[in-house]
């Protein structure tokens, strides 16, 4: 829920051992104890298999394992004994990130409040040269952060914290400005322009501006870590009106 906001689409960086893999791939899920993608073997091998070596339990898996820049599959193949799933010793097949990410849709994470001057609404307006405002309107966990979640499945207990690293701000006349919180106005302020994110138009007309969020996640666990990234989207309009000097004549 993103309250009348919108959300882009999710970008998930994987890291093992340095280097970058993904997590889930047809191969299955990745394993930080072997360094291969792990899956089930479906079906199981008849119990004769000399691939049971004997056992009655657990499950055999099948490893594919990449070449040492984690891009291709060269070799080192091969299928193992183990623990069935859900049991001590048992290779883990839960994906750490799809666990990070439910936990992060599950947040209610909101974009921001929109805090600008002039006020939204449909007789509020601001003139040409007087600085516009912009800010994070009472700013809390779901629209701001710092937030940190704990996910857990089976065996794997995955750590999230995130925040928002910035605002874009996207004035509707070509114009973007890179903020982070921004400072609230205040009457006392007059026609000051904002110490820390503001805007002048120069030209009159009624603007569309879109503020947004851009989060950043750390995830660890199951042995790997990484980082989510989304941003989420709202919008309001400012109208800005030509300014008249008023000339008299003396005589």
């Amino acid at each position: 829920d993103v309250g009348e906001g919108t959300k882009s689409p999710t970008k998930r960086t994987c890291i093992s051992q340095g280097v970058k893999v993904d997590c889930t791939s047809e191969y299955g899920v990745w394993s930080s104890d072997i360094q291969c993608w792990v899956q089930r073997m479906s079906p199981q091998p008849p119990p004769a298999d000399p691939m049971w070596d004997g056992r009655t339990d657990g499950a055999i898996y099948w490893a594919t394992c990449p070449d040492t820049t984690g891009l291709a599959t060269i070799g080192g193949d091969h299928a193992f004994w183990a623990p069935a799933a859900g049991a001590a010793g048992a290779p883990v097949l839960v994906d750490p990130v799809t666990l990070a990410e439910e936990a992060i849709e599950s947040a209610n994470l909101r974009a921001i409040d929109i805090g600008i001057t002039p006020p939204p609404g449909p007789d509020s307006r601001t003139l040409v040269g007087i600085p516009t405002w912009m800010w994070v309107d009472e700013p809390d966990p779901r629209t701001w952060g710092p937030i940190t979640l704990s996910p857990s499945a089976g065996p794997v207990t995955v750590t999230v914290t995130g925040k928002v690293k910035r605002v874009v701000w996207d004035m509707g006349d070509g114009t973007t400005v890179n903020c982070t919180k921004g400072t609230p106005y205040q009457v006392a302020y007059d026609a000051d322009p904002s110490p820390t994110c503001g805007h002048q138009y120069k030209a009159p007309g009624t603007y569309t501006v879109t503020a947004t969020s851009d989060w950043e996640f750390d995830w660890a666990g199951a042995g790997q870590s990484g980082t989510i990234e989304f941003s989420l989207t709202r919008d309001t309009t400012v109208n800005v009106a030509e300014a008249f000097a008023l000339v008299t004549e003396q005589g």
